[in-house]
């Protein structure tokens, strides 16, 4: 069986891969170093809690400079009460976005209040 090896990626706080990578698997190590080198890539997003309330902070780095600064958003609103801040892949940072988005409507919607914060990252 060779050589088993644990590979644990974090690409965004709540999404984690662990997969176990023999050196027979090639397709999964590229995925995984496509995985680590987006991570490398990705900006910085810093979230800092108070009593008085909640700060999201985003570096943008403009991979050209034809891009306008104004266009590109890494802090989004799921709800009235919550928010979420981007780094690394924008795009499917944008898809979890949108699931939350949905998840907090459908709370709301069925029991007529604001979903807490816990309930939602477990739903994601």
């Amino acid at each position: 069986m060779g050589n088993l090896f644990i590979i644990h990626v974090v690409i965004f706080p709540f999404f984690h891969l662990c997969l176990p990578l023999e050196p027979k698997t090639k397709h999964i190590r590229i995925q995984v170093e496509y995985a680590i080198e987006a991570i490398k890539l990705g900006s910085t997003a810093v979230g800092l809690q108070t009593k008085e309330g909640t700060v999201l902070a985003v570096e943008k780095r403009l991979t050209s400079p034809l891009l306008d600064p104004q266009s590109v958003e890494k802090i989004a609103e799921i709800d009235s009460h919550v928010g979420a801040a981007m780094s690394g892949l924008v795009a499917d940072a944008r898809t979890l976005v949108d699931h939350a988005r949905v998840e907090a409507q459908n709370h709301r919607f069925t029991y007529d209040e604001p979903i807490g914060v816990e309930p939602l990252t477990q739903g994601m």
